[in-house]
């Protein structure tokens, strides 16, 4: 069995390979919290509003954020201080 993932990223070359991606309804999307624009969190919402059934898996390196998605979704969180 495979499974499709969607990686989201705000780097030029990952918003060139999104736009290859669109319309191919992954199972799982790994999303930056911190998106410019509308932002992971906003974009985590839209896709679970289109697609109640995808996995998220949001990840930052800004804790300020982690509250947010947390308090936003049913989530499971890993801290990592490196």
């Amino acid at each position: 069995m495979s499974i499709k993932v969607l990686l989201a990223d705000d780097h030029v070359v990952m918003r060139r390979g999104l736009a290859l991606l669109i319309g191919r309804e992954p199972d799982v999307a790994v999303l930056d919290i911190y998106m410019p624009l509308t932002g992971g969190i906003a974009d985590a919402t839209e896709i679970k509003s289109n697609n109640p059934d995808i996995g998220i898996v949001m990840l930052t390196f800004q804790s300020q954020f982690l509250q947010e998605s947390v308090s936003f979704f049913q989530v499971d969180t890993r801290v990592q201080n490196d």
